[in-house]
């Protein structure tokens, strides 16, 4: 007759699975298996929220160089060490360069406002 019941596995020393084994007793049993499964699934959570924090504050100092860049060139064109012709050889690209800019900062605002709205509407339907 054939034996249905399951052998244990143990593990032989040195193995790469050795630091699963929580309880030290050299097997590696199905909760211990669990647990580790979920460690690993907090850990990439984790390290996926610090990616995305560090996409945020990169997103953010965009919107802000952006609109630094705005402000200086406003100033610069307003000093008399500029000519008046010259800006106005200048228009097409300082008209071009306050649109680009202008939409990086309204991009940002939008999609900050965007993932705000969504993540409070989330927390209220749980």
């Amino acid at each position: 007759m054939a034996d249905n019941k399951m052998t244990e596995k143990k593990l032989q020393k040195g193995s790469q699975y050795e630091h699963l084994d929580i309880d030290n007793n050299g097997i590696i049993t199905d909760g211990e298996m669990a647990i580790a499964q979920k460690m690993e699934q907090l850990q990439h959570q984790r390290e996926m929220n610090q990616n995305l924090d560090k996409m945020q504050d990169q997103q953010r100092m965009m919107a802000w160089v952006a609109m630094g860049s705005m402000v200086l060139f406003v100033v610069a064109m307003m000093t008399p060490f500029i000519d008046v012709d010259r800006v106005n050889q200048l228009s097409g690209f300082l008209n071009t360069f306050f649109v680009s800019q202008a939409a990086v900062v309204s991009v940002f605002m939008g999609a900050t406002a965007y993932s705000k709205r969504n993540n409070d509407l989330s927390v209220q339907s749980k």
